[in-house]
Order: structure tokens, then C-alpha cells, then sequence
């Protein structure tokens, strides 16, 4: 008897000890896509460049560039952001998102509007550190 719990603790531990490296890394990148996602979508634009490479922040440019005031002025909810599951592989990541009660556009003719957007993060691992590489809507 003392052996089968041997035994079935010995599996328990190989299991997470060999999924936690994994997870570690999808928990850590989740919480970078997280962190960019509440700092874009309020709006605070320098926060949010600091969890980006220099091709995450041609979309902060992008999408700032295409904001007015009056369309800033717009926004009266906390943004809503949900975050699917983050996967990693090597160094490189995909979180999916929805985030409700933002603004949302397309182009520079087009007005912005309140509304829920979706897309992916897109994440990459540099000096041991998860950054946003880009984002996809």
C-alpha cells in the first residue's frame, strides 16, 4: 500500500514538474498581453508602450494617430477586456482578447465608435522577457 502512494505521488510530481515550465510561461505572458491591453484601451498610450517591441509600438502610433478628441471624449465605461488562452511556444506567444466598451475604428475615414473589438496579441520573448510584438484585430 505504502508503495502504490509512492508511486502515485512520484507520477503527480513528474506530471507538474513537467507541465509547469508551460504554464509558467502562458501565465507570464498573459499577464504582459493583460497588462497592454488595460493600459491601450485606457487610453494611456505610454504605459502600454512599454510592454512592446518597436513593431508593437507602430500599432499604438497607428491606432493613436487615427483618435480624435472627440472621439476620446466618447469613451465613459472602464473597458471590459477579456482574455482567452495564451499560447506559448519557444519564444513566441498568441493571447486572444475581446475587449467591450472601446473605441473601435478602422481607418483614418472612418469615426471612431463605441464597441468591442477582438483579436490576438501577439507576443515574443526577448532577454528572457514576454513584450508585445503586435496586435491583430
Amino acid at each position: 500500500m505504502k508503495i502504490k502512494y509512492q508511486a502515485l505521488i512520484m507520477a503527480t510530481l513528474l506530471s507538474l514538474i513537467s507541465c509547469t515550465p508551460r504554464n509558467n510561461e502562458s501565465h507570464a505572458a498573459s499577464k504582459v498581453a493583460m497588462s497592454f491591453l488595460e493600459s491601450f484601451y485606457t487610453y494611456n498610450f505610454d504605459k502600454a508602450a512599454e510592454f512592446c517591441t518597436s513593431s508593437g509600438t507602430k500599432v499604438i502610433s497607428w491606432y493613436a494617430s487615427n483618435l480624435t478628441e472627440d472621439e476620446l471624449s466618447l469613451v465613459t465605461n472602464r473597458p471590459e477586456i477579456e482574455l482567452g488562452e495564451t499560447e506559448v511556444q519557444d519564444t513566441i506567444g498568441i493571447a486572444c482578447f475581446s475587449a467591450n466598451h472601446v473605441l473601435v475604428t478602422t481607418s483614418l475615414e472612418e469615426q471612431a465608435r463605441i464597441g468591442t473589438a477582438s483579436g490576438r496579441v501577439l507576443l515574443v520573448k526577448k532577454n528572457g522577457d514576454w513584450m508585445v510584438n503586435g496586435l491583430e484585430w
